[in-house]
């Protein structure tokens, strides 16, 4: 080997020891490496925990933000829950407030009925006034009989005695002695006459006192009190039953010449629409409501409108007003029939005073007004009291034996053509009388053609007292024919829907279906055409629909309108308006509404309103119009039209409205009522259930699809079928009086033949058309009929 030269060395040396050095080093870097392996590993394990507590710490919060949220939403749930809880707690404190207050109130009321059943278990007290003019010993022989009598319970009694009085008299009053109650003398100064010292004498203290009248003529039976007592059990319960005579009337005396009454009367009782001033207790309700119509009468406000031409003869006699109110009311009074009228509890001597004017008085004969008195006790009293209906003024029969007797005593009768619907009529004398319910006002004109129709809607419209129908009243327009005062519906006695009917002593006008009577009292009076039917649970429904409205608005499922230049319209112009432009209805026809009694009372009769009353004539109308123009002058937009569930029945042929002039007759209504279309508010009522549009034009044909024209068509389950079956016209055998020279009829340009007056015209275009139709008013009609003039009134030929 060769040998290694000493620069070679070094360079060796050095290199190994650059080696050496070199290989430490990359131990030591190899171990810095690990340790920095390490050092990183644990720097990631290190981020790796931040991470996750980075995470636990972002969760942590999310958890506290939800349970923030949760306390929050527990703090308002708690507040809620607080507020709840303390809304409970005053709710319960006023319900405890209510209960108490309601407890103490209930006290109050037991106390007040258990004050109420001790009096009504306490039999009436009694009250005797007698009467006292001049008659001693008529006086004596009324106070013997009052002292013999069986009186058990405590019985005031008070003399009236009449100005001008003997001391005889005085003495007597004075020193008579009543053993049953306290003793009054009550001597009037100057002469006050027998209708004062009635009227006046009494005046209730309570609704348990009752007074008996008894005059110094009377006699009582020993059993007076007794059969009073009796008869109260009868009459007390019943409103329409007003006091108890002692009395057994034989007579009727509201007819000339005055008839028996006793032959068709059944015992032991009866009602009859009379008063009796010859032995009677009245109850204290009535007699106060008779105070106020007395009021009234005594300031000149006569209700000529009661047709009481007969009683009006009583110009002495307080029972003259008490009549009248009785056939306003449908007032009656309870009478005795025991031994076929032939004996009764108090009995009048017929002595010469107020009434008797002569001791041998033709008029009175005494069989017919003194009978002998009852010695026994009264029956039992059973049953309800029959009715008195042999009664010609106040005709208490059904409807259709009243007209078979009104047939009977038919007269021709003539009127004068004046404005004077509205004469004799006072509202404030009426308002005390109305009550709550409905009055159907119908007018007809009869003819044999519509007859029967119309006696079936009347038949129909008196099954509805399930709804408040407590009267009738038929507007009578046919005057040569006279049908009765009063009638019963079928099946209906004292105290169910009567029928009234009522002749105005005016001209024959359209009206006259607005004439002001004292018949109507109730609240809501229903204007319908004889030839309308509306069904019961309709009337009841515009009934409440009004009551609802405070009754103030006239209520009709029968709209109308007119244009802005007062042309009247049948249906609404839309043509060149849109729906939504149209402002309404101003009219309800009088076909079919519902008002409130003063507006049909008073409203349409004001002085402003009499030329177009006087425009308005039996075959020429538009009081429908007239009479929403006195509603519209009281009410803001009064017209309300209620749409009907059921169809309305149209039972007529014809009518006004098929005149070529209609149209423009009711215009000139119109105009003359000074109607402006900008007045009217578009309103209406939907029945249940229904949906309607609200534009006016759809209005008219809701109620034209609603309207059924049938002839013979009736609302069922109403009435009794078989009524209707077997109804018959009493006027069609009328025996009339023969009329030559036609002085109660019109005659036709020829004169020979003679129409009825009602036609305004004989013969002529559309003739059919009027009051009387083809058969009175259309001369080819009438020739047909062959009725001689010499043998028949109108219609009728002159040969």
């Amino acid at each position: 080997m060769a040998r290694l030269k000493g620069p070679s060395l070094v360079v060796i040396a050095a290199l190994s020891i650059c080696g050496l050095t070199l290989y430490k080093f990359g131990g030591g870097l190899m171990l810095w490496h690990q340790k920095s392996t390490q050092q990183h590993r644990a720097a990631e394990s290190l981020a790796g925990a931040l991470v996750q507590m980075k995470d636990k710490h972002t969760a942590l919060q999310s958890e506290v933000v939800k349970l923030r949220m949760k306390e929050t939403d527990a703090a308002a749930r708690s507040s809620e829950l607080l507020t709840h809880i303390e809304k409970k707690h005053r709710s319960l404190e006023l319900k405890h407030q209510e209960h108490s207050d309601l407890h103490a109130n209930n006290a109050a009321l037991r106390k007040e009925l258990e004050i109420a059943q001790a009096k009504a278990a306490l039999p009436p007290r009694y009250r005797i006034n007698v009467f006292v003019n001049l008659r001693l010993h008529s006086l004596q022989r009324l106070c013997a009989s009052l002292v013999a009598a069986r009186i058990v319970e405590p019985v005031s009694i008070t003399f009236l005695m009449e100005a001008g009085q003997p001391a005889e008299v005085h003495d007597f009053v004075y020193e008579f002695d009543w053993a049953h109650g306290p003793k009054q003398i009550v001597a009037r100064h100057t002469k006050g006459g027998l209708i004062n010292a009635i009227v006046e004498s009494w005046y209730p203290t309570d609704d348990h006192e009752w007074i008996i009248f008894l005059e110094d003529d009377i006699e009582v039976s020993p059993y007076f009190l007794e059969w009073t007592n009796a008869a109260r059990e009868v009459c007390g319960e019943d409103t329409k039953c007003i006091g108890v005579s002692l009395y057994s009337p034989m007579m009727n005396e509201l007819v000339k010449p005055k008839t028996r009454l006793t032959s068709l009367l059944r015992g032991p009782t009866y009602m009859a629409q009379v008063p009796c001033s010859w032995g009677a207790a009245y109850k204290p309700g009535p007699w106060r409501r008779f105070r106020r119509w007395v009021q009234y009468q005594d300031r000149g406000r006569y209700s000529g409108d009661l047709d009481l031409a007969l009683a009006s003869g009583w110009a002495a006699s307080w029972k003259r007003y008490l009549l009248e109110l009785m056939l306003v009311m449908d007032w009656f009074v309870l009478y005795p029939f025991i031994n076929g009228g032939h004996a009764a509890y108090s009995t009048n001597h017929l002595e010469v005073g107020e009434h008797i004017k002569t001791k041998n008085d033709s008029a009175h004969r005494a069989e017919h007004y003194t009978f002998p008195l009852l010695t026994a006790p009264p029956p039992r009293l059973v049953g309800p009291p029959t009715l008195w209906f042999d009664h010609l003024y106040f005709e208490i029969l059904n409807v259709t034996a009243a007209l078979d007797r009104a047939a009977k005593r038919t007269v021709a009768v003539r009127t004068r053509q004046v404005d004077s619907t509205c004469v004799g009529y006072d509202s404030a004398s009426h308002e005390y009388l109305v009550d709550d319910g409905l009055t159907v006002v119908m007018g007809h004109f009869y003819t044999r053609t519509r007859f029967l129709g119309f006696l079936r809607n009347v038949l129909t419209y008196c099954g509805y007292g399930g709804i408040g129908v407590k009267r009738i009243i038929v507007v009578w327009h046919n005057k040569r024919i006279k049908p009765p005062t009063m009638a019963t519906c079928p099946d209906q006695g004292v105290g169910g829907t009567t029928v009234h009917f009522l002749t105005p002593a005016v001209a024959d006008t359209l009206s006259n279906r607005f004439t002001p009577t004292y018949r109507v009292r109730t609240d809501i009076v229903v204007t319908v055409d004889d030839d309308i039917i509306v069904t019961e649970r309709d009337l009841a429904r515009m009934a409440a629909v009004m009551r609802a409205q405070g009754l103030r608005r006239v209520v009709s499922p029968f709209p109308r309108w007119h244009d802005a230049k007062g042309n009247y319209l049948w249906q609404p112009d839309i043509s060149h308006l849109r729906p939504a432009a149209f402002v309404g209805y101003p009219f309800v026809l009088t076909k079919l509404h519902l008002s409130y009694y003063q507006l049909y009372a008073d409203y349409y009769c004001k002085p402003a309103y009499a030329k177009a009353r006087r425009f308005v004539t039996s075959s020429r109308n538009g009081e429908d119009i007239l009479y929403m123009k006195a509603a519209a002058d009281r009410y803001t937009n009064p017209a309300l039209y209620v749409a009907t569930v059921d169809p309305i029945y149209d039972t007529g042929v014809q009518g006004l409205h098929n005149r070529s002039s209609h149209n423009r007759d009711r215009s000139t209504m119109v105009r003359l009522c000074n109607f402006s279309q900008a007045n009217w508010a578009h309103e209406m009522v939907r029945p249940p259930g229904t949906i309607i549009s609200e534009y006016t034009h759809d209005i008219y044909n809701v109620y034209k699809n609603k309207l059924v024209e049938c002839s013979d068509c009736m609302v069922k389950n109403t009435i009794n079928g078989d009524i209707l079956a077997n109804l018959t016209d009493p006027f069609s055998t009328l025996v009339e009086t023969a009329d030559p020279r036609c002085r109660t009829g019109i005659r036709d340009s020829s004169g020979v033949v003679c129409c009825m007056l009602e036609c305004g015209q004989c013969g002529g275009g559309r003739c059919d058309l009027r009051p009387g139709g083809s058969e009175g008013c259309c001369g080819g009609t009438i020739l047909k009929a062959k009725r001689p003039c010499a043998e028949y009134g109108p219609p009728c030929v002159s040969v």
